[in-house]
């Protein structure tokens, strides 16, 4: 479980996101920011050849071709992050004009804690005329794996798809961007000349939604379009209409003190749900949020008016009270769920309240092999909260949809975000040994790790928090090798 600390990326439940593996944090005393890339426990690297080629066999160049993650020899079902303290940060690298490119994967990733064994490298594949491929391949670190032939990987032609669009008055809009589900999410897109096209989307019907941003920073969606697409076909509709969205407003319940702190409202949005198991693969989402004022209200300018919205709200000692909901999961926190009406969109506003629940704490006292106190230990705990159909990831974690599509539109003027460093279920001990995390959801059951740069838990510790009184548990940390 100490991977977790060092190597492991909380998936998000739209694949539009792409992260770096770690997140820069700041020093509170000192307000010193640190490099997200260090490297802490260095290993050895291996070097691997690839060669990209098309359906004629033919080479590709500037594909980008990625090592998103890894599994390893000693958990083969689990699936890890990018190692960055043990190798730096995530490469893009793109084929020369032969198809080619070397990759370098580390032998072994983790901390001497806990080694993990490099067994698979899971690769994606990118280029804006060729359909995304997303693989895992086996590998031995203990040779080298620098001899050829390269590993070869061909690209499928996808189907050429374009798009124009226009707002409700009937101009032209030049910069928007594109939502896609299912296996075309991961198209690769360009946007010239108020046309944004690929030719790397897959077969299938896929939903595909319009969306762009007006002169007060507000986003505009089109509707969910139908869409099937077919290899080999051109696919285009122009002068796509795209509309301002819902203005959602509300206020947490008056069980909340005031002034309300550290507040935050994460929408989740399913614009055009289906019947049956539909989830992630199939449906488009967009996620935005907001801060909570002082007196417990909060709004969002423009959340897509149809479908499934849902609401999940933290601040300090309350969260979300699970509401409308089907499904019967406890272990993660679900908040507020709110199918849309036709008088919701025909108004263009909604107005609602959130009943919030109580939250309680864990005090995690770290010693060492000789059951001393240890201070300045991190001490980290991760309740969830689930997308309704989709994944789940840190509670109260937030980020835009908006800002990946900037990125898509315009990425010199829009970088990419990072990985959001929202995570609350942090603590450093104290000179006794002792630190405490906040906000953890009653009665659901949680673990707690620690760790610095001297010293690590091995194994995660189970608790519960069946009260707001802190529940008290103990983590023996080893001192990690030079």
């Amino acid at each position: 479980m100490l991977s977790w600390l060092f190597s492991c990326v909380l998936l998000l439940p739209t694949s539009d996101f792409a992260a770096p593996q770690s997140a820069v944090a700041q020093e509170t005393e000192t307000k010193e920011i640190k490099d997200p890339n260090e490297i802490k426990f260095p290993v050895e690297m291996v070097d691997f050849h690839f060669l990209v080629v098309d359906e004629g066999q033919q080479p590709i160049a500037d594909a980008i071709v990625t090592i998103r993650g890894l599994r390893c020899q000693e958990d083969p079902g689990s699936w890890y992050g990018w190692p960055t303290p043990n190798v730096g940060p995530v490469m893009d690298l793109a084929t020369d004009a032969h198809g080619r490119v070397t990759l370098r994967y580390p032998v072994k990733f983790g901390s001497p804690v806990e080694w993990k064994t490099t067994s698979t490298i899971c690769t994606s594949i990118a280029h804006t005329n060729y359909v995304f491929d997303d693989i895992e391949i086996a590998v031995d670190g203990s040779e080298p794996a620098n001899v050829d032939p390269a590993h070869v990987q061909t690209l499928k032609e996808g189907c050429h798809v374009s798009f124009t669009a226009q707002d409700s008055n009937g101009a032209s809009i030049t910069e928007f961007g594109i939502l896609m589900a299912g296996a075309g999410r991961s198209a690769k897109w360009q946007l010239q000349n108020g046309t944004i096209e690929s030719r790397g989307v897959p077969d299938g019907s896929w939903q595909t939604m319009l969306v762009a941003v007006d002169e007060a920073g507000k986003p505009l969606f089109s509707g969910v379009l139908p869409a099937r697409y077919a290899k080999g076909k051109d696919f285009s509709i122009k002068n796509v209409t795209l509309r301002p969205g819902l203005r959602v407003a509300g206020r947490l319940d008056d069980n909340v003190q005031r002034p309300v702190k550290n507040g935050v409202v994460v929408a989740f949005s399913v614009p055009k749900p289906m019947e049956g198991d539909a989830g992630w693969n199939t449906l488009v989402s967009w996620t935005d949020y907001c801060d909570i004022n002082e007196d417990g209200t909060f709004h969002f300018d423009s959340l897509p008016s149809t479908g499934d919205l849902q609401l999940i709200a933290v601040c300090d000692g309350w969260v979300s009270k699970d509401v409308g909901w089907g499904d019967t999961r406890i272990w993660t926190v679900q908040g507020r769920f709110v199918p849309l009406a036709k008088e919701d969109t025909d108004a263009g506003k909604l107005e609602l309240e959130l009943e919030m629940e109580q939250t309680g704490a864990v005090e995690v006292t770290v010693t060492d092999d000789d059951n001393q106190p240890l201070s300045n230990i991190v001490v980290h705990s991760w309740p969830n909260q689930v997308y309704h159909r989709f994944g789940s990831t840190l509670l109260g974690s937030h980020y835009r949809s908006l800002d990946i599509l900037k990125h898509q539109m315009n990425p010199e003027q829009h970088k990419l975000p990072g990985f959001p460093d929202n995570n609350r279920f942090s603590a450093t001990t104290n000179e006794k040994g002792v630190a405490t995390i906040y906000g953890i959801p009653l009665k659901r059951q949680e673990g707690v790790v620690a760790a610095n740069d001297s010293y690590a838990s091995v194994d995660e510790v189970q608790f519960q928090c069946d009260s707001t009184e802190p529940v008290q548990v103990t983590i023996r940390v080893k001192k990690l090798n030079p």
